[in-house]
């Protein structure tokens, strides 16, 4: 059976809605903003203290000391059949700051329960694998605040420009994070005492022009791409014959920044996860118009069925899955 490692919901936003939202003519790119990165996880109480431990704005629980279940029954058929009837939390942690044009990054952990889940291991080589990449001032700092079992080594890293350090970090039944020091500082929106200054999301994919195929070609994100070696990275995969392709680019509206990686030349495995198991993650898109995002979706035969268009107070709103067999949910994430 088809599993998803990484999935889009494409929403109208009602601001930009007319009484015809769903089949209005669209003009310019089709993705206009981006809401927010859902990774899924284990535990939501976890990955929240973790988040405060990486620096991150963290709100607590409104009550006690645990975050509640979401009770809104539209959700639990928020991914089309992925994860029937299953209930979820979810709370918004938000980097303090972002290096300009971009805008702070939101941050959007979802646990799910009554439902079968399997946690499973993450390596940035691996095909749907997501990281949260977080500039820090002081990256011996930052590394010391956590766990030392959630560490890794410290890498020399060139692929940015002038001199960078960076450490991957696991965060507990969640995702890899990358916390990267730049030197010298790039100017940032965040407060002088934050220790992360800036942020965006990297998703590792199977083959890059696949991906592109989707984003680029159909939604009109213009991406920049570049091809490095692994030891640009410092490392990052661990061995001198990977070879390394990034592209990335500013969503347009929110000015979020997302970034594809292709690793090659060494062993991968595609993260096999159904959407309710930690690991996976969901990227939220805002388009011109639902008509218009869905139909790229299936004419670009990317996706294996979206649930039903539906309209709340806030939003026009769909949700898409991975096809079953060799098919992908995004086109070489998977």
């Amino acid at each position: 059976m088809g599993r998803i490692a990484f999935g889009i919901a494409v929403v109208a936003a009602a601001s930009s809605m007319t009484t015809s939202a769903f089949a209005q003519t669209s003009t310019g790119p089709q993705v206009i903003g981006a809401r927010s990165y859902s990774p899924m996880v284990e535990s939501l109480d976890t990955v929240m203290a973790f988040y405060a431990k990486l620096g991150l704005k963290v709100p607590p629980p409104e009550k006690g000391s645990s975050y509640p279940w979401d009770e809104e029954a539209w959700h639990y058929d928020l991914h089309g059949g992925q994860a029937p009837k299953s209930q979820m939390r979810f709370a918004y942690a938000t980097v303090p700051g972002a290096v300009p044009p971009a805008t702070a990054l939101l941050i959007e952990p979802v646990e799910h329960r009554d439902i079968e889940r399997k946690t499973h291991v993450l390596r940035v080589q691996d095909p749907g694998v997501t990281t949260l990449v977080l500039l820090v001032r002081d990256l011996d700092a930052a590394a010391a605040r956590l766990p030392e079992s959630a560490r890794q080594k410290v890498r020399r890293v060139s692929a940015y420009g002038g001199m960078a350090r960076a450490m991957t970090v696991a965060v507990p039944g969640a995702h890899l994070v990358e916390l990267l020091h730049l030197d010298p500082l790039p100017q940032t929106t965040a407060p002088a005492d934050a220790s992360v200054i800036g942020g965006w999301v990297r998703v590792t994919v199977e083959d890059l022009d696949k991906s592109l195929s989707l984003y680029r070609d159909q939604f009109g994100v213009p991406f920049q791409m570049t091809s490095i070696t692994d030891e640009a990275l410092g490392g990052l995969a661990g061995t001198a014959t990977a070879k390394v392709r990034i592209a990335s680019a500013t969503l347009p509206g929110t000015r979020m920044t997302l970034e594809f990686m292709e690793v090659t030349g060494v062993e991968r495995k595609p993260l096999a996860a159904k959407i309710q198991d930690p690991g996976p993650a969901r990227l939220q898109l805002t388009v011109r118009n639902l008509e218009g995002g869905d139909r790229r979706l299936q004419e670009g035969r990317t996706v294996d069925g979206c649930v039903e268009p539906r309209r709340d107070h806030h939003a026009a709103w769909i949700s898409c899955r991975g096809r079953v067999g060799s098919e992908r949910a995004v086109p070489g994430a998977d």
